[in-house]
């Protein structure tokens, strides 16, 4: 299975988290300490892609979907 990340579709919610990264120096909102690892995409998201496993960062900003063109 081959997987692709993507950006979540909701507009709106993209918009609020986009806008709370802004105010928080690019830090996931998610994540309560300011270290290295926690600047979106975080340690933890980066590692799910790695891993190749389908779902969504832990702010739901990104997500990792089957890629169905794979075989194409």
């Amino acid at each position: 299975m081959r997987t692709k990340t993507i950006i979540n579709p909701d507009k709106e919610f993209v918009n609020e988290i986009k806008h709370d990264l802004k105010g928080n120096n690019g830090f996931c909102p998610c994540k309560l300490v300011h270290i290295p690892e926690n600047k979106c995409p975080c340690r933890d998201f980066k590692e799910q892609q790695k891993a190749g496993t389908p779902g969504a960062c832990s702010c739901g900003l990104y997500l990792i979907v089957e890629d169905d063109d794979a075989g194409e």
